[in-house]
This record gives C-alpha cells, structure tokens and sequence, in this order.
C-alpha cells in the first residue's frame, strides 16, 4: 500500500544534534518551550519568547541546541515519555478489570494511546507539528522504541494465551505500530479531530477484539 504523505510532512534534513548536557536550563527551556507551543503551535512561537520566559540569555538557548527545531524535538521526546507512562498506568489499571485479563492489553493500549489524541497539547505538538517540523520519517522514528516495545509486550500475552503464534509477535508489531501511526496522523490532520478520533478507535477495537478471540 502507498500511503500519500503531504509535502509538508516529508523529510527536512536534520541538524547536527549537541550532546545532551545535564542543566537546569536544559530542562526549563523544554518546559517553557511546550508550554508556548502547544498553546501557539511551532510556528507561533519564537525562541525570543522561549528565553525570555526562562529568563536566560539566547546564548544560553543555543548552547543546549542547535535551533528551534532541535529543541522542539526534545520537546516531543519529554512528551512522549510522560505519555509512555501515563497510557502504561491507565492500561494496566484497565487491564485488570477485563475479564479476558492480560490478553486484553494490547486492545486496551492501542485504545487509550488514540484516546491520548483528544488531549490538545498532544494534538497540537504531536499530530499537527510533529510530522510537519521534523519530516515523517523522523517523527516516526521518534515514537518507535516506546510504542513497539509495549505492543511486543502486549502481543507476547496473546502468544501466551495461544492467540498468536510467536513468531509473529514482531511483524504483527510493526503492522499495529503502522496502523497507529496512520490513525494519529489522520486525526491530527482532521478538520473534526473528534470525529476522525471516534471512528479509528472502533476500527481498531474491532479489529483487536478478534485477535483476542471476542466477537467483533
């Protein structure tokens, strides 16, 4: 299958990144920096606004990053990782309430990250600026050791349960990962992000449902 990918969202050559330097002025300038654009969007924000909120030089800006854009994705890497935790703890929380168990996993996880899409600082940061800043195939890249790791794990229940036969645990994987990346896209692309939203999610849990052997 060719999946169009807009021009806005192709690949833009990437800067050479600076080593991660431990600083509290590292930490404030993402903070602030997420605070400004997911209110404004990249585009609406400026590193002039960025540093005068943090209430440091922007000498100080660039010795923690090369541009905008390299601060921008350390952006979205914080985020996404307080969002690796928090849909981990919703999930497992969920989980134990299903009467299907741990098979229900990958179901209630794939669920809740496209439930993630209606928080607008996800949206707007991740859906709408984060294929468009850092071209697709970096911002896919981006979520890729996080996301594939839990489905491994989820799926590896239902190899457990007899549901899926080990050796597809990986390309089954990358199939769930691409599916769900194609999903965020289209709803941060929607001009109704909740309608979009709505429809993906009962797509998806039809399909999940089946892999976990309940009727669709």
């Amino acid at each position: 299958m060719i999946v169009y990918v807009p021009a806005a969202m192709e690949a833009a050559p990437a800067p050479v990144r600076r080593p991660r330097k431990p600083s509290a002025n590292r930490e404030k300038l993402i903070a602030i920096a997420h605070e400004l654009m997911a209110r404004h969007g990249f585009a609406g924000t400026s590193t002039e606004q960025i540093v005068r909120r943090a209430g440091i030089t922007r000498g100080a800006l660039y010795y923690q990053f090369v541009d905008k854009r390299d601060l921008f994705r350390a952006v979205c890497e914080a985020l996404l990782a307080r969002l690796a935790l928090r849909l981990w703890s919703e999930t497992m929380d969920a989980v134990a309430r299903e009467p299907s168990g741990e098979q229900a996993e990958l179901r209630v996880g794939c669920l809740r990250l496209l439930d993630s899409c209606a928080d607008p600082e996800v949206r707007q940061i991740l859906l709408v600026d984060g294929p468009a800043v850092l071209g697709f195939d970096e911002w896919r890249r981006l979520q890729e050791p996080t996301t594939l790791g839990l489905l491994r794990h989820a799926l590896g229940h239902l190899v457990e349960a007899g549901r899926l036969p080990a050796e597809r645990i990986e390309p089954m994987a990358h199939l769930l990962f691409g599916a769900l990346t194609q999903a965020a896209v289209a709803i941060g692309s929607a001009l109704d992000p909740e309608h979009a939203r709505r429809v993906h999610r009962d797509c998806l849990e039809n399909l999940l449902r089946g892999l976990e052997g309940e009727p669709a």
